[in-house]
């Protein structure tokens, strides 16, 4: 069975490039579960057309995002795996829960709100993103304090997990986020 890392936090708190770093310098085989539902939208496949609601900076259903996820972290090539933003809602923590089974570790990331939006904004200068507008990061913002607020108070309470202060550098936050991960291997 793999080891599987969720990272979850507000949007810009720095999961992406965390997740990047486990890649990188741990081995870790990581899917943005946002990117991987942008892939399907992309493709233009059944599923794509359902996922389009991100693009308006919602969150899709959960069985929708399963669907999504289910694929790729149960593939027994890979034996680390990292969940970059995930989960966002209970109903997805409990529906990954029920078809996958508990993750390893979630790393819950803790950034104040200006500071995620001045590293998003300075990413949109570059990413290419088609959410990456400040009026989708207001909804983004919005949407993760009414479902993934929740979803954190869930992991605290049901699953293991370490606060990451992502506010210093990312060699400093490297650090936490290193040894919360080796405690699992």
């Amino acid at each position: 069975m793999s080891v599987v890392i969720h990272i979850t936090g507000n949007p810009g708190s720095g999961k992406g490039t965390q997740s990047e770093l486990l890649i990188s310098r741990m081995n870790f085989n990581h899917f943005s579960v946002g990117q991987l539902m942008r892939d399907e939208i992309n493709a233009g496949t059944e599923l794509g057309k359902q996922l389009e609601i991100i693009n308006q900076g919602k969150i899709a259903p959960a069985d929708i995002t399963m669907q999504c996820v289910k694929k790729h972290v149960t593939n027994p090539a890979y034996k680390r795996v990292v969940l970059d933003g995930f989960p966002r809602t209970v109903e997805q923590c409990v529906a990954y829960n029920e078809i996958v089974g508990p993750a390893h570790l979630t790393l819950i990331f803790e950034v104040d709100d200006k500071e995620c939006m001045r590293r998003l904004l300075e990413r949109s200068k570059s990413s290419g993103r088609s959410d990456d507008t400040e009026e989708t990061m207001k909804v983004r913002f919005q949407q993760y304090y009414e479902k993934t607020a929740p979803t954190i108070e869930y992991v605290k309470n049901n699953m293991k997990y370490v606060i990451i202060d992502g506010r210093g550098t990312v060699e400093q936050v490297w650090e936490l986020v290193k040894k919360a991960v080796e405690d699992v291997l």
